[in-house]
Formats: structure tokens, sequence, C-alpha cells
């Protein structure tokens, strides 16, 4: 059984630039105070040198090609969590609950549900190098690399994980996953919705509209 008081357990999140909006710089703070969690924050520029620097040239030149901070942040969090493993949460939540619990006694990570849907919001790996993130990152490189959908959700996102869990094939790989109902998850890490850059030009969601722009960008 592992112990909720784990030291220093990685908590990474990421916002696109330096200077953060005041309403998610707020929502930041409360997950800096948790105990037992190492704070960390990346914006693009850092992200890229992590991923070039740990990940590799392949992984980073993917990187570069998003050109949405949605895409970026997907991509950042499941190579942090490759690299030195976790937890990552969105920038858009607060600490509402004992983070800590909700992962005490997990041997290999927790991933939220919403419904048949694997949700990315919310992710925690105990240990470096797990192969499901390594297969993550390997489709959501090919993802960008053949431009397959103008839909981050389908590119970068939740929409990874969840066709390889609905592929009988390789849901084997989720093996010792736990699965957290979203209202569970919720009650320790509330999402916002009210925020003003999710009614922005910024907010990923824009892409979704016909004759929007490429999510990609040409290098």
């Amino acid at each position: 059984m592992m112990s909720s008081t784990t030291p220093h357990q990685n908590l990474f999140q990421f916002w696109n630039t330096k200077e953060i909006p005041y309403e998610i710089e707020q929502l930041m703070r409360t997950w800096e105070v948790v105990p037992s969690f190492s704070h960390r924050i990346y914006d693009t520029k850092m992200a890229e040198s992590y991923i070039a620097a740990h990940i590799g040239s392949r992984a980073h030149t993917a990187f570069l090609k998003c050109d949405v901070p949605a895409m970026q942040a997907d991509f950042f969090r499941y190579c942090a969590l490759y690299h030195e493993g976790g937890v990552y949460i969105d920038a858009d939540t607060e600490s509402s609950g004992d983070l800590a619990s909700l992962i005490a006694d997990e041997e290999r990570g927790v991933l939220m549900k919403r419904q048949t849907r694997v949700a990315n919001d919310f992710l925690f790996f105990r240990h470096l190098k797990d192969p499901l993130l390594n297969r993550v990152i390997e489709q959501a490189i090919l993802n960008i690399e053949g431009r397959i959908s103008n839909n981050v959700w389908l590119v970068t996102g939740p929409g990874i994980m969840t066709n390889m869990y609905q592929d009988e094939a390789q849901r084997p790989i989720f093996d010792g996953i736990t699965f957290r109902d979203v209202g569970i998850v919720r009650k320790i890490v509330r999402f916002r919705n009210d925020l003003e850059y999710k009614n922005s030009d910024s907010d990923w969601r824009q892409s979704l509209d016909a004759g929007s722009s490429s999510i990609f960008r040409d290098l």
C-alpha cells in the first residue's frame, strides 16, 4: 500500500505564455500550496526545451508543429509524466480536496473517465517510463505528422487514449490503471468553465468551426 504522505510527488501544469492571466494564476495558486507535491508550471518555451532534452528530436519537432496552446499542453503532459512520473492537472481547475488521497494507494496510475471516454484533464502515473504514455506519445506524433484532423481532441487530446481503450487489442496496456469517474475526481479537482479565456479565440474549440485556420504550424 502506498502512503499518502509520499514527499514531493510531481504536479505539472501548463500555460502557454510567461504572463499568466489573473483568473488562471489564482487557480494555479490553489495547487501550489497542496502538501506533499512539487508544483511546476511550464510555458511553451520551457516545454519545448524539456521535450528536446528528455524525449528526443522527433517529439520536439512534433511539439513545434502544434499551433494551438491546448495541443502543446496535451503533448507536454504526456512527455513530462513519461519522463518523471507524477500528476498533471489542467490550468482551468482548482484544488478542492485531498489530492494525495486520490492517488495514495495506486501502484501504477489513475485516469479519469467521462462515460465511455478517457479524459486527460487529470492524469497520474506513479512511475516514469510508463508504457502507456510511451504509446500515447508515439500516437500523438503520428497524428501530428499525418495531420489527421483539425480537431485537437482527436490529434493530441483525450481521443488518443479513448480510441486505444476502446480497441480490444490495445486495452491490456491499461491493466493496473485505476479509472475514476469524473464525479469522483471533481470533488478534489474542481473544473471551472466560467473563465474568460474560454470565450476567446485562444480556446481550442474555436478550431472546430468551419473554415477555421489549421491547428498545425508549418516549420
